[in-house]
Formats: structure tokens, sequence, C-alpha cells
């Protein structure tokens, strides 16, 4: 730590000394240091963020810091991280927030990768209610950016912070005319033209923010931060699809819409934003029974398929000269499973649900199957799902030998009777396939796999084709 940051550091705790205990920093930004601390009366940990020395002694910059604390303390809202105490002594200018466990969106990014569709709608929709909120209130936030969300590590609630350079509708500006405040990859076209600003600069901004957090790249940036304004002022993104084709087609609307560079062509308000992600974001319960009825069966289309494949490709190895009747029984039971799902989709499309209905659906349930599969498998033992996996992977094993052996008893040792063999056979192979796919049920890793695999099939270009061929078939 470097003899400034000593400073700061003793001149905090100097001035917090008896009520809160100062443990670590958690942040550092342009406009402060923020650290974790103990709340000594309350008994509860909570943020604290210091503006350091050097800007406290200007006063635009001190009287900026202050504005921001004063804003987020007029916006009680649970999307906003709430102010406790604000100070500005002679020896520290600092203010007091809840502590938030968890981490910010460009942290998620960076350590995951590109996010979920579903995740960031609720994430840009949560933020939607926040900045719907604040703009009632005549705030307009004129920084929205990854690094001011933060994302809830227990509840998965999303915060919106630092109001360092909101406007109040009600007050004038500190800044001097023309100034352009923000972060230029994040800026709106008009905040970037230094013109005045409303609450689309701030849903502009916030498609960004969902552009970076589905492909977790910028949409505009350059090495300057001029030649950067100058994008957003004349450039438009690579479309989204270009680079995440499998997007659920309603929320790169969405965003597409929020990036518009005329601001009448964007959401009029915050409000209307989270209401159009309804259709993306709702939860798992408002999905139409006929579209999760349709996943249920496309699912189990797919997995009595493979069944019905490696048990033929099992029978062929052991009875070879059988090649035609085992190619035909797998036929006749692959074709009556598709003519059944064939039904099914043409009632689904009779019902006015298209595949991008089904995209959204699948996505819904992609996320709500993975959020089970962490739930259900965090309370059994390592151990436990092992020898669960170990049982019935040793019951295909036995199956799969029985089925073997079954065949060349068949083949060799004519005095055995037929039917007996036959019996055996079957038996053995219904083992194989029972057990197969119970130890894939009992093992996590191997559900998420196969849970990919189903929604990456229907998502992608197979089922655009099924669907488009089911279509092509209904209208004769």
């Amino acid at each position: 730590m470097t003899a400034p940051q000593l400073d700061e550091l003793t001149a905090l705790k100097t001035a917090t000394d008896g009520r809160y205990e100062i443990d670590r920093e958690i942040g550092r930004g342009g406009m402060g240091i923020v650290y974790r601390a103990r709340d000594l009366a309350l008994d509860r940990v909570v943020a604290i963020k210091v503006l350091p020395s050097e800007l406290a002694a200007q006063r635009e910059l001190r009287e900026r810091f202050l504005r921001e604390a004063q804003t987020a303390a007029l916006l009680a809202h649970p999307n906003v991280v709430p102010i406790h105490l604000v100070e500005a002594g002679a020896g520290a200018v600092f203010f007091v927030m809840s502590y938030i466990d968890g981490e910010t969106l460009t942290a998620r990014v960076r350590r995951v990768g590109a996010l979920p569709p579903l995740d960031v709608a609720r994430v840009i929709k949560e933020v939607s209610w926040a900045l719907g909120y604040a703009h009632s209130r005549g705030v307009i936030h004129r920084d929205i950016k990854a690094d001011n969300i933060l994302v809830e590590r227990a509840t998965a609630r999303t915060y919106v912070t630092d109001f360092g350079i909101a406007r109040r509708a009600d007050r004038a500006g500190i800044t001097g005319h023309g100034l352009v405040l923000g972060t230029a990859q994040f800026m709106s076209p008009e905040q970037a033209a230094g013109e005045e600003l409303d609450g689309r600069s701030d849903i502009y901004a916030l498609g960004i923010v969902a552009y970076f957090a589905l492909t977790g790249r910028l949409p505009f940036d350059a090495p300057t931060v001029q030649a950067t304004l100058a994008m957003q002022l004349t450039r438009a993104p690579t479309p989204l699809t270009d680079l995440r084709a499998e997007l659920p087609t309603r929320l790169t609307q969405i965003i597409e819409r929020c990036l518009a560079k005329n601001r009448d062509a964007r959401f009029s308000s915050a409000e209307e934003l989270a209401e159009a992600l309804d259709s993306v974001a709702a939860p798992v319960a408002e999905m139409a029974p006929v579209l999760r009825n349709w996943i249920r069966v496309a699912e189990q289309w797919q997995i009595v398929i493979w069944i019905l494949g490696i048990n033929s490709l099992v029978l062929v190895a052991i009875v070879p000269r059988q090649v035609v009747t085992i190619a035909v029984w797998f036929l006749a039971g692959m074709l009556w499973l598709t003519v059944d799902l064939v039904a099914r989709t043409r009632f689904l499309q009779r019902s006015g649900f298209t595949h991008d209905d089904v995209v959204a659906a699948i996505w819904i349930e992609r996320e709500m199957r993975l959020r089970e599969l962490r739930a259900v498998f965090s309370d059994t033992s390592l151990a436990q799902r092992r020898k669960a996996v170990w049982r019935w992977a040793g019951l295909a094993v036995a199956g799969l030998a029985g089925t073997v052996i079954a065949g060349l008893v068949s083949s060799n040792v004519p005095r055995v009777p037929r039917f007996v063999m036959t019996f055996v056979g079957f038996a053995s192979i219904g083992a194989f396939a029972f057990g197969l796919v119970m130890a894939l049920a009992s093992n996590r890793d191997l559900q998420r796999t196969n849970t990919l695999f189903h929604t990456a099939v229907w998502r992608r270009w197979f089922g655009r084709l099924f669907f488009k061929i089911v279509a092509r078939r209904s209208d004769r």
C-alpha cells in the first residue's frame, strides 16, 4: 500500500472510529475507493465509499461525490443500493451504503463469458425497474454500464449503483455547459453530442449493457474516446444474430430498439422496456402448457431414438444375419415416434406458436432445468452420487453381457430352446437400456450435457428445418 493510500485509510478509520470497523478494500474507481466494513452499532456488514484526498480538495469533484450519495439516498427501491450515511468532515469525505455480496456484471462476463439470454433478460428487466423509478423522480443516471450493475450472489438480485454524474431535473448541473461526462463505450448519441438528456439515454446505455452481456464484447470500442464517441454517433452495431445465432428473436429485437440512434425510435420509458421483456424473462410457470408439453415430447423423442439406436447396434453386432430385421424394427419405432411428434408440432403451429416461441420456451426450460440440477445434486454427497452411478452402470454392463451371451448361446448351442434365449436376450437388452438411462439420470454432469444437447438440437438448424417441413406439409 502506498503512502497516500495509507494516509487515506488512516483518515477514514479516524473519522469512523467507534462507529465502523474497516475490513478491507473491495473496489476502486475514478471517483472513490470502496471498503468493506462492519457497522458496530447494528452489527452488520456495510460498504464505505471514500473520496481520495486529492479529489476531495477540488470543490467540483467533492460536490459531485456528495451528490451521488444524496441522489441515491432519495431512491428507495429494491434494485438500487441503499445509502445509510453521508459525511463530509475535515478528515474524510465518504458515504456508507449496503454491502452487496456479489460481483459486477463486468466481472461476471469476464469470469464465465457470454451469459444465458434469460439471465440477461432478467438483469436488464430489474435495472429497467430501477431506472423507471429514478426517472419518475426526475433522476437520469447518465452512466449506466456493466461496472455499475451488481448481481448479488445469494439471490441473483440486480442492483444499480454509482449515481456520481446523475442529474436531477430540479437542480442545475454542476459541470460546465457542453462538458460530456460518462463512459464513452456506453454513451448514447445525444449524450456524446452534448445535448440535453432524458430517460431514453439510459435506455440506450442499457441496450449496450445487454449487448455486452450476451456477446462478451462491446458494440462500440476504439483506441481513443473521440473515436468511440464518433462510432456512437454514426455506426450501427454488428447484429447480435451474427455473433450468437441462437438468441431468441424477441430479445434481439428489444435490444436493437434500445440501440436506435434516434431516441424517438427507442422505448419511450424504462417501464415500457421492462414490460417488453416480460415475454422473454417470464418465469417457467408462465410458459404456455402446449409449449411445455411439446418440449417434453421432443425430449422423449430424442431419448428413445438414442436407446433404439444403441440397442439396434448391439443386436447387429450379436446377430449380424438379422441386420435387415433389426433395421426394420429400428425404423418402425423411429417412424412411430416421429409421427406423434409431427402431430404435436402441427397442433402447436395451429395454436399460433412458431419456432421462435419454442426457442424462447426452451431457454426458460433449460435455465430452470440447470437450476434444478444444481439444487438437487448439491444436497447429495459426491460419494452417494458415485455409488448410484456405478450401481446403474453395473446393471447396464450386466445387461450388455447377458445380450452377448444369449446371442452366442443361441448361435452355437442348438439344444437350448430358442424361446428361452429370445426371452433372455430381450430381458438383457431391457436391463442394459434401463441401467444406462438410470446411470445418466444419476450423474449431474451427464444430465447437464443431455439438457444442453437436447435444447441445442431444437434451437438450431435441425429445429428450424423440422418446423419448416411440418409447416409445408400442413399447408398442403
